[in-house]
This record gives structure tokens, C-alpha cells and sequence, in this order.
């Protein structure tokens, strides 16, 4: 089901015209380690260290979850019809993502997508708007929810 959630999300980002996100060993971790955290508990949270728990070498994360979901289908469906989650999925400046699926005891699935820029994909993509413009995800895509986060890292 991960490879599925990753094959519906880069075909988001293709219809939006931006690269394809690369599964990370490292942020699947990251990802893994918080729907399985959710799943234990039986409810649906953002993690408040995700950028933290990122190695080193990672300069922007931004994370999307969900639960309850029956399949890949339906969750990125939901996720591509909320704004915030929706921006984190086809945001052009991430370029990799971990995908975490956990079941609780009470047959529920939960869903943590968590995303990540390498520090030097960070200078090309500003290189590239300075080439092509300023605009931001936010002036693309409208502010993002609460339950969608995006962080920088320093």
C-alpha cells in the first residue's frame, strides 16, 4: 500500500507539473515510527517533532495524516480534497517523502506522510525562482489547514 500512496501522490504532482517525490529510508522512519505511535493510542495527531527526528541534511518537512482510510485510494483522494494537505503533496520544493501505515487493534488504519528537502535541493529550486518568479506554494495553492503542517528547519 505505501508504493500505491507513492505512485497517487506523484500523480498528483505530475497533473501539477512538479517532479516526483523519492521514498527515503530515513523519513519512512520518521513516518513509520508516528502512525504506529497513533495506531497504539487509536488517535489521529500530527507529530510535534517530525522535523526533528529528520537526519541531518534536510532543510524544509512538512507532514500529512489521516486514519480510518480502506486504501491507498481513498486516502490521498481525501488528502488532494483538503487545501493544506493537498499544498504538502505538490509542494514543487519537496523532493522526497517516507509513507507510514499502522493498524490499530480495532482494524482502523493510520496514515502519516511526512516530506523533506535536501539542504542542496534547497539552492537549486531558489536559483530556479529567482529564474521563474517568487511565487510561493502559499500564493499558489491558498494557506494550508492546521492539520497539515510544514516546517523549516535552521
Amino acid at each position: 500500500m505505501r508504493t500505491q500512496i507513492l505512485d497517487r501522490t506523484n500523480a498528483l504532482r505530475k497533473a501539477a507539473g512538479v517532479p516526483a517525490l523519492k521514498m527515503n529510508t530515513d523519513i519512512n522512519t520518521v513516518a513509520q515510527t508516528w502512525s504506529c505511535a497513533q495506531a497504539s493510542k487509536k488517535k489521529m495527531s500530527h507529530n510535534p517533532s517530525y522535523s526533528k527526528q529528520i537526519p541531518s541534511g534536510w532543510r524544509t518537512a512538512g507532514e500529512n495524516v489521516a486514519y480510518g482510510y480502506a486504501s491507498a485510494k481513498a486516502v490521498v483522494t481525501a488528502w488532494k480534497n483538503s487545501d493544506g494537505h493537498y499544498a504538502n503533496m505538490v509542494r514543487s520544493t519537496f523532493t522526497h517523502v517516507g509513507i507510514g501505515i499502522a493498524l490499530d487493534s480495532k482494524g482502523r488504519l493510520y496514515y502519516t506522510q511526512t516530506f523533506g528537502v535536501l539542504r542542496r535541493q534547497v539552492r537549486r529550486f531558489r536559483r530556479q525562482f529567482v529564474a521563474h518568479g517568487p511565487r510561493s506554494d502559499a500564493q499558489r495553492f491558498g494557506q494550508g489547514r492546521e492539520d497539515a503542517h510544514r516546517e523549516a528547519r535552521k
